[in-house]
C-alpha cells in the first residue's frame, strides 16, 4: 500500500523504461522482496508463485496500467500536455491507448470547471413574530424553507 504508489508516481512520463530488462528485474525484485515478508515462505519459493498468493500483478503490468490509467484520465479532461521531448512517448502511449480501449477515442462530455463568485440569491430569516403575525412578505419565484440543518 505504500510502496506501489511511490514507484508508479508519474508513470505516465517513465512508463516505457519497464521494458527494458534491467529496469524490468530491479521492479522484480522489489515486488519478490515484498512477497516474501507478506508471506513469510522460503526464499527459494518462485515470484510468480508469491504473487498468485498475494494476489499482487506484477509491477511491470500494474505500472503500464497505472500510466494508461493517467493517459486516459488527462485526455479526457483535455490536461495533456506535450513539450517537444514527450511528443515520442505521448504518441506512443496515445497510440497504445487507441489500440487498447478504442472507445476511449470518441469525444466526451466532460465540463471545464466555471467558478462564479457573485451569489444571485438572498438569505432571509424573519423573526418568530413576522411569521406569527403573517407580515413575512416574500418577493422571489423561487422560495426554499429548510429545518435548519
Amino acid at each position: 500500500m505504500a510502496i506501489r504508489p511511490m514507484l508508479s508516481y508519474a508513470a505516465v512520463v517513465w512508463w516505457t523504461r519497464v521494458d527494458c530488462s534491467t529496469v524490468d528485474k530491479q521492479l522484480e525484485h522489489v515486488q519478490r522482496i515484498a512477497c516474501l515478508y507478506i508471506t513469510g515462505a522460503s526464499r527459494t519459493t518462485l515470484t510468480s508463485a508469491l504473487e498468485v498468493i498475494t494476489g499482487l500483478t506484477s509491477l511491470a503490468i500494474f505500472l503500464k496500467q497505472e500510466a494508461m490509467t493517467a493517459c486516459f484520465r488527462l485526455r479526457v479532461n483535455k490536461q495533456w500536455k506535450h513539450p517537444l521531448w514527450s511528443l515520442d512517448m505521448q504518441g506512443l502511449t496515445e497510440n497504445l491507448i487507441d489500440e487498447i480501449a478504442p472507445e476511449t477515442r470518441p469525444r466526451s462530455d466532460s465540463i471545464i470547471a466555471q467558478y462564479v463568485f457573485d451569489k444571485n440569491y438572498e438569505v432571509s430569516i424573519p423573526d418568530r413574530s413576522d411569521w406569527i403575525a403573517n407580515n413575512v412578505v416574500l418577493n422571489d419565484e423561487i422560495v426554499c424553507f429548510t429545518d435548519g440543518s
